[in-house]
């Protein structure tokens, strides 16, 4: 049985371009799709991904306290649903400590990876 669920993510200072382009980073990394075509009844989201594992897809929101929110319904899907759901955090959390990496040095450069639900950073300064 379906059930939609929301959950509130101990994410700080995030706004809805920086959420945006940290899913988008994860989709492409993870082999995923962004997609408005998930149905999630009344509730809003700002970007939303899917995949063969994980059909019923899974959105995202910033709030507007500066928080992230997942919506998303985990039926049928609950392993990669929940796994997904604990690598957002982390991987949104490092995406913008490179951004921040990037901005006080243009000339940086990084790379997210993977691994399992840990999201490991490279950062060379080209100072």
């Amino acid at each position: 049985m379906s059930h939609i669920s929301i959950w509130k993510l101990a994410l700080k200072n995030i706004d809805k371009a920086l959420l945006i382009a940290a899913i988008k980073a994860l989709a492409s990394e993870l082999g995923y799709e962004i997609t408005t075509e998930i149905s999630l009844g009344l509730h809003n989201f700002d970007i939303a991904m899917k995949s063969t594992n994980l059909r019923n897809g899974i959105a995202f929101r910033a709030t507007q306290e500066g928080g992230v929110e997942i919506v998303g319904d985990s039926w049928g899907q609950k392993e990669e649903y929940n796994r997904i759901s604990q690598l957002a955090p982390s991987f949104i959390n490092a995406y913008k400590a490179t951004q921040i990496a990037k901005n006080k040095n243009p000339n940086s450069q990084t790379k997210l990876k993977i691994e399992g639900t840990n999201v490991l950073v490279a950062l060379e300064l080209n100072v």
